[in-house]
């Protein structure tokens, strides 16, 4: 939506129209007598996940939940031997001269390897 406006991208066709919460906009992407047009206009509430579900009277009174006792579990990150930590540099530094992945982002997610048993010497770093 721009300046209250539907764009189409591929087409570059516009639908000029004010925008309320009452009312519901669909784009169709297929022609009015095509038979998947009647399977979407039949089982509409499919396409429309949004729409407010009607109060459901539940007729028992089981409630579910998770019994913890003591701390939470964790674990804390360990050192690396010398040799492990300069396999692992070496290996992130190829990724981030490919462009795979960047030192420092946002978004950046922690590396977890592991070496492989089959080809000696050979690191997999996958991403957690």
């Amino acid at each position: 939506m721009k300046r209250k406006k539907l764009l189409d991208g591929s087409s570059a066709v516009g639908l000029e129209k004010p925008i309320s919460a009452n009312e519901s906009m669909y784009v169709a992407t297929v022609q009015g007598d095509s038979p998947y047009v009647m399977l979407l206009l039949k089982f509409s509430d499919i396409t429309k996940p949004s729409q407010p579900k009607s109060a459901v009277h539940v007729k028992h009174n089981t409630e579910h939940h998770i019994e913890t006792r003591g701390p939470p579990v964790f674990s804390k990150a360990g050192r690396l031997d010398p040799e492990n930590l300069q396999t692992a540099k070496r290996e992130l530094l190829y990724m981030v001269s490919q462009g795979w992945c960047r030192p420092k982002s946002v978004w950046a997610s922690p590396f977890t390897w592991f070496p492989k048993k089959m080809i000696v010497g050979h690191v997999e770093i996958i991403g957690v």
